[in-house]
């Protein structure tokens, strides 16, 4: 789930101001769409982006002169019309500025607990009668708003993923999707760089090792981390099908043996790094334990796109960059499903 709400109630919680901007539609061709998100704090701080360049300048100017009191609606023409921005994507996008107050809190902190416990939930931003609120439905229970509670329900269903308004009202809802969780086993040079990208590309990051020493906070800040003696102690129960295996580990039984387990799994992707002589003498292995070949042809090894780099920083970089077309691809796969 989205950082940018932490990063709002971190700001509440010590008593500062902020703006928090969201694309409430868009149209053509844009630097970002419906639902991308920026965190404007009152000392000119940014969390997010809504797509940079002169739209995200003028949005940022503006939540930066706000009193505090009222939201404000911003539609930005991109072709030369309405709100002057430089006609460079031909596309037009309306941003809703809206300060935060104490008020705001209790809907930043259940979407937060929500995404602790990896569970999704919708956010919503409703406008009516010239006030605006913010609130968030989780597990059945509304938080915030002004709106009765089964008429908070129904916009999140009618509107997903866009605002549906009038003259009078406008109701923006979105669900909030659980981040996906790459889990890195093995926690040396290459998954030290990779927990590093993978975590600003959005992923939430799991490392395990069988040596206390290399999986630690101190060593990983913001990534679970898990000592174990062996890779197939995690029951692979905890892996759902939203899941990424990362096999990094620091030598081949180390990597045959945490292969063998992560396909037992039903992550979504599995990748193991190293040579294809490598990976073939651990293919053979695995078959010899009973393990289809239609199971192994699922790894991705080697692992990463080929960007033809070799140090441990360029292969995280392929390695998300991986991470991150498989994502695209399955999340296309469910927009098809639902189509």
């Amino acid at each position: 789930m989205e950082t940018i709400f932490e990063a709002a109630r971190v700001l509440l919680s010590a008593g500062e101001t902020g703006v928090l901007a969201v694309i409430l539609g868009s149209s053509g061709s844009t630097p970002r769409g419906e639902g991308a998100k920026m965190l404007v704090c009152g000392d000119g701080t940014l969390h997010g982006t809504i797509g940079g360049g002169p739209m995200e300048f003028a949005a940022t100017k503006a939540a930066m002169e706000m009193s505090g009191n009222g939201a404000r609606i911003m539609d930005f023409d991109m072709q030369g019309r309405g709100v002057t921005v430089e006609p460079v994507c031909g596309g037009s996008a309306s941003v809703c500025l809206y300060p935060l107050t104490g008020k705001d809190a209790p809907v930043l902190e259940k979407i937060c607990l929500c995404a602790q416990k990896r569970e999704g939930a919708v956010f919503g931003l409703w406008h009516e009668n010239g006030a605006f609120r913010l609130f968030c439905l989780a597990g059945g229970e509304l938080t915030g708003s002004g709106m009765a509670e089964d008429e908070c329900t129904r916009c999140a269903v009618a509107c997903e993923g866009t605002a549906v308004h009038d003259d009078e009202r406008l109701v923006y809802c979105e669900t909030l999707a659980v981040a996906p969780r790459v889990l890195l086993m093995g926690g040396g040079h290459v998954a030290l760089a990779t927990a590093r990208v993978a975590a600003i590309a959005g992923f939430e990051v799991t490392v395990m090792d069988d040596r206390a020493e290399f999986a630690n906070p101190e060593r990983f800040p913001g990534a679970r981390c898990i000592v174990c003696e062996r890779y197939d102690e995690l029951p692979v129960e905890e892996i759902t099908p939203d899941d990424y295996i990362v096999v990094v580990t620091r030598g081949h039984k180390n990597d045959r043996e945490a292969l063998e387990w992560a396909l037992k799994t039903n992550a979504c992707y599995i990748g193991m790094i190293g040579s294809r002589t490598k990976r073939d003498m651990i293919y053979a292995a695995l078959r010899e334990q009973g393990i289809s070949q239609e199971r192994i042809d699922f790894v991705h090894s080697p692992i990463g796109l080929p960007l033809g780099g070799r140090s441990p920083g360029e292969i995280a970089v392929s390695i998300t960059a991986e991470l991150i077309s498989e994502r695209v691809r399955l999340g296309r796969n469910k927009e098809n499903q639902h189509a």
